[in-house]
């Protein structure tokens, strides 16, 4: 079997291809890791300095009745407001100065009756 100087090329360079990408992969794959590691959102994680402190609050889990969660959940509103926090939980406080009143007939104003509409001439 002859080869042509243009094939022994071809050969000793797929060979050192091969043997280059063996050689070069863990070193490469490394760098291309820490490369695109380096990319995340640092406020994504938990930092050490967040790790000791304590947000408060409470954990409402699955595996609580409704009535418990509701218990909690006063509760903490209750601690809140002890602090002197303003609490909204979704929908405003109510006290007894902005408590709804339900209307009745005598304070709802009436409504008028509908104007009727001029009758429509006929085309001729």
């Amino acid at each position: 079997m002859k080869f042509s100087f243009g094939q022994i090329v071809r050969i000793v360079g797929v060979a050192t291809a091969l043997l280059a990408l063996i050689v070069l992969q863990k070193p490469c794959s490394k760098s291309v890791s820490k490369f695109v590691t380096s990319f995340g959102e640092p406020d994504a994680a938990l930092r050490p300095l967040d790790a000791g402190v304590d947000a408060g609050g409470v954990l409402l889990r699955g595996d609580m009745t409704p009535e418990e969660r509701e218990a909690l959940i006063k509760r903490e509103l209750g601690a809140a407001h002890d602090a002197g926090a303003v609490v909204d939980g979704g929908g405003a406080t109510l006290d007894a100065t902005s408590a709804p009143t339900t209307p009745d007939a005598t304070s709802a104003p009436k409504a008028k009756p509908p104007t009727p509409k001029p009758p429509t001439p006929k085309p001729r």
